[in-house]
């Protein structure tokens, strides 16, 4: 079944459309253009793909949309800002999750 959620993604209302049970990293890969959280293992262990949801760390690679209604999601890209991501990009620190 197919359901529509209304959250906030780094402090901005938006949507994501899918099958209830679609991971939250497949609409944010998708639609949601955000490409900085990865799939890693997608079992939950590695986290490359992990996001704060109402300010906890959690796998989007296992989290249903369904689960996200009026709740806060936050992306790397939403802290592209932090002086430690300066720093980070500034030196060419890739780190993977």
């Amino acid at each position: 079944m197919s359901v529509t959620v209304a959250f906030i993604l780094n402090g901005e209302p938006c949507e994501a459309t899918g099958p209830s049970s679609m991971p939250l990293l497949f609409a944010l890969h998708g639609a949601l253009d955000k490409k900085g959280t990865r799939l890693g293992c997608g079992e939950g262990h590695c986290g490359a793909f992990t996001v704060k949801l109402d300010g906890t760390p959690v796998t989007s690679c296992n989290l249903p949309i369904s689960t996200l209604e009026r709740k806060n999601v936050g992306t790397v890209e939403g802290v592209l800002d932090h002086p430690l991501a300066a720093a980070l990009i500034r030196n060419q620190a890739g780190q993977c999750g």
